[in-house]
């Protein structure tokens, strides 16, 4: 049976210009004019890194596989796409009345997820078994937050506070009715660490505001659940996710 068509990818430039992976693709773009350089590179270079997870934590700590996510053409990529960006399988898509996830979530995501993506596919879509699993083929186990296993993380490697926001435009979706996504984010395991979950499916004007201080990172993790979808149909899940640095929150080297 022929596999749903899906493709995620996520990146930013470094010029300044809008970025655009192509059809069925996310991208992030930089918008010009502001005080941060986002980079997609990891080098001490960069003031606002995108890491792909295997990279932020240890490759033998992550469930996060470099044809998943990575970067390709100087963009970071998130992708159910075997065949397309960043993929070396056959397939090209995901199934009808699935669940599929990158990064792990666990018990610091749950609150945040339940409004996006609980009771699309048959049975619930918040719970442990999805939650702390990961959907391309390994098991991040019972115990992994966000923070321990990211699908990527935004790191301020710069000596100032920048305001972020992550918004998603230019939607083009499947029946939302049957289908949803979203990506979590989480600062840390502390207690009262930022957390918060952004659709990617049903709020296409959605936003999410967050302060990333120096030397600070933001774990990131997404999911995607599918309910009674045609398997043949050739629609793609495709949109815009930009990620804008602001203005420093504070001056360097000021309390």
């Amino acid at each position: 049976m022929e596999r749903r068509k899906f493709v995620v990818g996520l990146g930013a430039l470094a010029s300044g210009s809008a970025a655009a992976v192509g059809t069925g693709a996310f991208s992030a773009a930089q918008i010009s004019g502001r005080e941060a350089d986002i980079a997609v590179s990891s080098d001490a270079d960069a003031l606002i890194q995108l890491i792909p997870g295997y990279d932020a934590v240890g490759q033998s700590d992550s469930t996060v596989t470099d044809n998943r996510v990575g970067y390709e053409n100087g963009q970071l990529f998130i992708s159910f796409d075997d065949s397309g960006t960043g993929g070396n399988g056959s397939g090209n898509g995901v199934n009808p009345n699935s669940v599929y996830q990158v990064g792990a979530i666990g018990d610091d995501g749950q609150d945040d997820l339940a409004n996006y993506v609980d009771g699309v596919a048959p049975g619930p879509a918040v719970s442990d078994d999805i939650l702390y699993g990961d959907a391309t083929g390994a098991n991040s186990g019972s115990g992994k937050l966000i923070t321990d296993d990211p699908a990527f993380v935004i790191r301020n490697e710069s000596d100032q506070d920048y305001e972020m926001t992550l918004s998603v435009d230019n939607m083009s979706t499947p029946d939302t009715s049957s289908f949803t996504a979203a990506i979590v984010l989480r600062n840390g395991q502390q207690e009262g660490a930022f957390s918060a979950a952004q659709s990617l499916g049903d709020d296409p004007e959605g936003f999410t505001n967050f302060t990333l201080t120096s030397g600070e990172e933001v774990a990131a993790s997404l999911i995607v659940v599918t309910g009674d979808l045609d398997p043949s149909s050739e629609d793609d899940f495709s949109g815009s996710l930009h990620l804008n640095a602001g203005g420093a929150v504070q001056p360097p080297n000021q309390p």
